[in-house]
Order: structure tokens, then sequence, then C-alpha cells
């Protein structure tokens, strides 16, 4: 069964944020921050049970090279 993945509004706008602040302390950092974040967004789409619930049925994901996690439900 193919699931769809699916940004709350807030998320997007953190995203953003991050992406502006990375890419204001050096040119292409921000570009590696999105490159990060679209890595890991694909293999939660691919593969949703792969990281073991954390609360509830709330997962985590946590970025290698930058301090940030995916936090989502399945």
């Amino acid at each position: 069964m193919s699931r769809r993945l699916i940004l709350r509004p807030a998320a997007e706008a953190d995203i953003e944020d991050a992406y502006r602040w990375y890419e204001d302390q050096r040119t292409g950092l921000g570009a590696e921050f999105l490159r990060a974040i679209e890595a890991i967004l694909a293999v939660v789409e691919r593969e949703p049970e792969l990281y073991a619930p954390i609360h509830k049925n709330a997962r985590r994901v946590l970025l290698r090279r930058f301090p940030y996690a995916v936090f989502y439900v399945i």
C-alpha cells in the first residue's frame, strides 16, 4: 500500500526558516540542509515503519549532519 507524505504548514515553515539560516551562514549550506531533509522524507515515505515509535504512535528520525529531527505519524 502506497502512502502519501503530508507536511504540516508549521513543518514547512520550520524547514524554510532553517534553510534561510543555513544559507546565511554559508552559501550552499541551506541547499545541503534541504537535500538532507528530502532524503529523510523519502525514506519515511518509502518505509514509514523503519523508525520505532517514541511516544504513542509518533516516530522520530534524526538528521545526521544537522541538529534537527523529523517527527511523524503513520
